[in-house]
């Protein structure tokens, strides 16, 4: 009986500190790779930057289809378009009228793209710019899956409850007694011995030959897996070519509806840190704008990547959180900064291509 309590003890032991230590060490209102990673530290929380909490923009379930609804640009994406107040807030202090299409009807906003210029929503949103975003690592993928004769039914667009992206999600399997009681405190302690992500876990951890990245010094650089697991697709050159050619269709498209399209390619952290990594933890060598950089286009291509790889060689910081798979507000204000000028120029220098 004796040695059935003390064993029982021992068992009941582990859950009970597992669940002690996340209490006080797990980083759950904290950024997607250290949430992902069920990390305990976290070099640079976000509570540490000053992030403006205030949409200025509108959405498209906010507007009144009985009503004129005019916009200078209308924005659709991925997270990289919906991540805090983002881009559209500094395009509306520099003086545009922007809307965000949040709707989501499925993971792939250049699907929901095609489908909306099958429809009528032209006919009811008027807008002279449209920027299509897509993060790097589904950007090829989620070219390969178009249907170019899908359409979708406006009514539906504005019936659909809306949600905010909410850390929340991630509350219930934080919980003292859930699954993480075990795994985090295993996963914690593997990265003492590895730096690719244990099992339970989203995260790279690489070490850098350059520690002044961000605001703290850190010599460690956080990564989501799929920047690396999707490589095989971002560096084939043939699936770029595809992807550019689709897009200059739908370029094409819209230009028939007097809208022109601006697209923008936000790089993965991986990509845009590579040559900051430490060699040894260099996993393969990012191709995907080597490709894409040298296609014709016959859309207004922002091209952030390049502009981001140059703000770091001059010593600019968080252009992506420390903890987190997005761009800062310092990679935001780049992005819109960029997009501001070619809403700026002349509309007859995007005739015939670029």
């Amino acid at each position: 009986m004796k040695k059935f309590i003390l064993r029982s003890l021992f068992y009941v032991s582990i859950p009970v500190l597992g669940g002690i230590l996340n209490t006080f060490f797990l980083q759950v209102n904290q950024g997607d790779l250290v949430r992902l990673g069920k990390l305990y530290q976290n070099d640079l929380p976000r509570k540490n930057l000053e992030l403006e909490s205030v949409r200025k923009y509108k959405t498209l379930n906010e507007l009144n289809l009985t009503e004129e609804n005019v916009f200078d640009v209308l924005t659709i994406g991925d997270s990289f378009s919906g991540f805090g107040n983002g881009y559209q807030n500094i395009l509306i202090d520099k003086g545009y009228k922007v809307v965000n299409y949040e709707h989501k009807l499925s993971s792939n906003p250049i699907q929901e793209l095609i489908s909306l210029m099958n429809s009528d929503f032209f006919d009811k949103i008027q807008t002279d710019f449209i920027v299509l975003e897509s993060v790097q690592r589904h950007f090829n993928e989620r070219c390969s899956q178009l249907d170019f004769t899908k359409s979708v039914n406006i009514d539906s667009l504005f019936k659909t409850s809306w949600t905010e992206r909410r850390t929340e999600k991630y509350l219930a399997s934080y919980k003292f007694f859930s699954s993480a009681t075990l795994t985090a405190p295993l996963v914690n302690l593997a990265y003492l011995f590895v730096n690719k992500p244990p099992m339970f876990s989203d995260t790279y951890k690489f070490g850098l030959r350059d520690n002044s990245l961000f605001t703290l010094e850190t010599s460690e650089l956080l990564i989501y897996k799929d920047d690396i697991n999707h490589m095989k697709s971002k560096n084939n050159q043939t699936e770029t070519i595809r992807s550019v050619n689709s897009l200059n269709i739908i370029s094409e498209s819209l230009a028939k509806k007097g809208v022109k399209l601006i697209v923008i390619v936000p790089p993965d952290k991986y990509d845009l840190y590579y040559d900051k990594i430490e060699r040894e933890d260099q996993i393969i060598e990012p191709k995907f704008y080597l490709h894409y950089n040298s296609l014709s286009k016959d859309y207004i291509d922002v091209p952030v990547y390049s502009e981001f790889v140059l703000a770091l060689n001059q010593d600019v910081k968080n252009i992506y959180f420390y903890d987190d798979s997005h761009w800062s507000p310092v990679g935001q204000e780049i992005a819109a900064g960029m997009i501001s000028s070619f809403l700026n120029k002349p509309t007859n220098i995007f005739a015939g291509g670029f």
